[in-house]
């Protein structure tokens, strides 16, 4: 197959999106697959094209949205001149170029979020934008991945009976060695997020921090310490290098803790993906889509405001058991990225018969 892989991001290649981004790309490609891989970002973001020839950015100017409009129009040129199979689209906001591309080529949508939900955390253009606009691209959809159960079953996305297949996010494992057990005689507590996304939850880091003064914690993709507490260092927007080091002092670490904020109870997050991939135990605040059992190297808090708080008998229990302790890497092989890679594929081409048939039929 021809794919073309089509997003909007703006951050650099050290990005949780970047990162999986190229995963997916590296297997189709050994898979046997062509990829065209076109992306939307704004003027001076850092990105790049990781030494892709195949790897177009379209850029745009943020105060102008005749220019972003153009920019998706350029984008959707581009990628019908190409002539792909089918296209995978990182959904994001309704564009109107993005149902041309729909109307001339398979679409098939990755549904990372509650887009409702989360586009209304400050209700804006953006959030009345989005509820009016959305539903002119899913009905044109061709299929949809959703990334969770949860996002698959609620009603804003089944009106639109698209095929679809449920694929939690997965990592190359090949790729990280998981880390050394510690030697620490205090626990250190580690947690990897980015700034204005309140679901992820450091202000409950913070409240831990403080319920927990002997416990070091290190937070890092934060830039602003706005905290006096000694316990807590702030590290900022890190290199996998520079924060390999960090989590390699840390017995457990931390994913989102306030997926509640966007009215969600389920996600397969990249970076506790990444934290298992190294063998770090994890306390998370939800179900993750891989991981619908209990498992003992996870600690799933209550998705509720005062998990933390209340559940810091839990959280004292679990960091005594594997503080000095290592995830075994058989206990995380259903994350590998090249099963669910492969699982992928085979729904592109489930959809593409579909849509051929329908086409000529």
């Amino acid at each position: 197959m021809k794919i073309a892989i089509l997003f909007h991001w703006n951050y650099g290649m050290e990005s949780g999106v970047y990162k999986k981004i190229l995963c997916q790309v590296k297997f189709w490609r050994l898979f046997g697959h062509e990829v065209g891989i076109f992306q939307i970002s704004r003027e001076n973001s850092e990105v790049a094209e990781c030494g892709y020839n195949s790897w177009k950015i379209f850029r745009y100017f943020p105060s102008s949205w005749m220019n972003r409009l153009y920019a998706w129009k350029s984008a959707v040129q581009a990628i019908l001149k190409w002539q792909p199979d089918i296209v995978y689209h990182r959904f994001d906001l309704y564009y109107p170029a993005l149902v041309e591309l729909a109307r001339k080529a398979p679409l098939v949508l990755e549904i990372n979020t509650n887009d409702l939900k989360e586009y209304c955390l400050r209700p804006d253009f953006r959030c009345i934008y989005n509820h009016f606009t959305r539903g002119l691209l899913l009905r044109e959809a061709a299929g949809m991945v959703f990334v969770s159960s949860e996002l698959s079953k609620m009603p804003h996305f089944m009106r639109y009976r698209k095929p679809f297949i449920v694929i939690g996010n997965g990592i190359e494992l090949e790729d990280y060695n998981p880390l050394p057990p510690t030697g620490n005689n205090v626990p250190h507590i580690v947690f990897i997020g980015s700034d204005g996304q309140p679901w992820h939850g450091v202000d409950k880091i913070l409240a831990l921090a403080e319920l927990k003064p002997d416990w070091m914690f290190e937070i890092i993709g934060f830039n602003s310490n706005e905290t006096n507490k000694v316990n807590v260092t702030f590290h900022g927007v890190l290199f996998r290098r520079e924060y390999e080091r960090i989590l390699a002092r840390a017995d457990i670490a931390v994913g989102t803790l306030a997926l509640h904020r966007k009215k969600m109870n389920e996600a397969s997050s990249l970076k506790v993906r990444e934290y298992l991939a190294y063998g770090l135990p994890t306390i998370i605040g939800y179900k993750d889509t891989d991981f619908p059992e209990p498992v003992p190297f996870i600690l799933e808090l209550p998705n509720s405001e005062q998990n933390v708080v209340c559940g810091i008998k839990a959280i004292e229990a679990f960091v005594k058991k594997w503080r000095g302790k290592r995830v075994p890497r058989e206990a995380v092989l259903r994350l590998d990225a090249g099963y669910k890679e492969q699982i992928r594929l085979s729904f592109f081409l489930k959809v593409l018969e579909q849509y051929n048939k329908q086409r000529f039929s």
